[in-house]
């Protein structure tokens, strides 16, 4: 039996909040799974976040980028501050 909106409301749902953190956006599961599973690649991956988000190691964003890149992959870096320039700006950079 589920739960009554209030009594929802009232319980505590632990959550965490991380910041400063990289993930890596796969185009589809497909891809993220062929991320994972590549020997030079998946050292610098923690874990899958979803279907096609994946989050890399702490300081090994560098050698994910290397990676992907010796492995013939062409990966586009996002940073928060180009997101917020895109947003302000109306852009929407593909």
């Amino acid at each position: 039996m589920m739960p009554s909106a209030s009594e929802r409301s009232q319980s505590r749902i632990p959550v965490r909040i991380h910041r400063n953190v990289e993930i890596v956006v796969a185009e589809d599961a497909y891809l993220a799974t062929e991320l994972l599973r590549s020997p030079k690649v998946a050292p610098y991956l923690a874990l899958r976040l979803a279907d096609n988000a994946l989050l890399v190691i702490p300081q090994k964003v560098g050698d994910l980028i290397k990676a992907l890149r010796e492995a013939g992959y062409l990966p586009r870096v996002v940073s928060p501050v180009d997101e917020l320039r895109g947003a302000a700006t109306g852009s929407a950079e593909q």
